[in-house]
């Protein structure tokens, strides 16, 4: 049978392999939420549907390990910029705890300052999808039923790297020194040998606008309009609906102030039918901004089943928005935490918005001291 793909883009902190299916990570928490429906019982979701994860933070800690090695050589460069000076500042001050200052808003930095990084980041996210693309769509032809579609999830920072890498794709839009690079992507063989081959033939692009179309783009705690690293910006790029992709989703947590930083909101130009904005308010956990936290939400959840899953048919989509309507605000393990949550989130909101980027690490920041202090 052929299956449909979804892949699953990560925002900030430290993933390890494996981490879109432990607890916290968008198909743990999609399983999860599959088990109220009956159409999915005693089946693993993933036999229903292809979910591959993609992992780019190696190439963020893979940078930071080069620089420290040839600390003494960068405090001498003339190359050291004010970026890379915030950076080892804020490696100083969680004392070289990558995942400290990952979520501390470090990743932001080094996507957004450093160039080579983030074409680096994005060759690794196409590397990923261009290899699972082609082996996809060349095991459909040997299997009776319609061609596999193809759909992706991006949450915070991921959301901008999601943005930016299908902007490429769809444009072909490779630098020279990317073909030396890619031996510094973080992909496998195949990967690379597979993007080569686009990089190496731009004339002839399977991903560009009439040639290929990703049926959904879901985006998590939109980010992509404040760190976009692409000439166009999001509402003009080709990463909307009648143009790369079918349908766009913008999904969005009213007491989320990350995505409230230079807020992403669907242009009246785009085809409204198209392109849906899901906003939830739920607090179930003191991380309102977690990938998981908005994926269990019904209205969210719904969305991705019934674009990708066969068997979720409109009595199950119908379940979904009933349960959509029962759903509880609270959690009962986060009642006496909520009105302090709701509390800072909204102060966060009312300091960060329409904020710069450079305020988008203090955000970070202080959103990770919160989620400490409160558990």
């Amino acid at each position: 049978m052929t299956k449909n793909v979804i892949f699953f883009v990560h925002g900030v902190g430290r993933h390890a392999d494996g981490w879109a299916r432990a607890p916290g990570g968008p198909i743990h928490a999609l399983k999860q939420a599959a088990n109220q429906y009956a159409c999915f019982q005693g089946l693993d979701l993933e036999d229903l549907l292809d979910m591959v994860e993609i992992r780019y933070d190696d190439i963020f800690d893979a940078h930071l390990k080069q620089w420290a090695e040839l600390a003494d050589e960068l405090k001498l460069s003339p190359a050291s910029s004010a970026a890379f000076n915030r950076v080892s500042e804020l490696l100083r001050r969680v004392d070289d705890d990558d995942n400290l200052f990952a979520q501390y808003g470090g990743d932001v930095i080094l996507y957004t300052a450093f160039k080579l990084i983030a074409r680096r980041v994005r060759l690794k996210v196409n590397g990923v999808i261009s290899q699972k693309v082609t082996e996809a769509l060349n095991a459909s032809r040997h299997q009776p039923g319609p061609d596999p579609e193809f759909s992706i999830v991006g949450h915070s920072l991921g959301t901008t790297i999601v943005h930016d890498s299908l902007q490429q794709l769809a444009m072909n839009d490779w630098l020279p020194q990317d073909d030396a690079e890619l031996q510094q992507s973080g992909l496998d063989d195949k990967q690379r040998a597979q993007l080569g081959q686009l990089m190496q033939n731009p004339g002839n692009n399977p991903y560009a606008v009439g040639n290929f179309k990703w049926d959904g783009v879901f985006m998590v705690s939109n980010t992509s309009r404040l760190l976009h690293q692409t000439s166009d910006d999001p509402y003009k790029s080709l990463v909307q609906p009648g143009r790369a992709i079918r349908y766009f989703f913008n999904i969005d947590h009213e007491l989320d102030p990350v995505s409230k930083v230079k807020r992403f909101r669907v242009p009246t130009s785009w085809n409204r039918s198209r392109a849906v904005t899901v906003e939830v308010d739920h607090v179930h956990e003191v991380n309102i901004h977690g990938y998981a936290h908005y994926l269990k939400r019904p209205a969210v959840h719904r969305l991705i089943f019934r674009s990708l899953v066969a068997e979720f048919s409109n009595s199950y989509n119908d379940q979904a928005r009933e349960l959509e309507r029962v759903f509880p605000k609270y959690a009962p393990e986060i009642e006496q935490k909520k009105a302090r949550i709701e509390q800072e989130m909204n102060q966060l909101k009312q300091d960060f918005e329409n904020k710069s980027l450079s305020r988008l690490r203090e955000l970070y920041e202080k959103l990770q001291q919160f989620r400490e202090e409160l558990t």
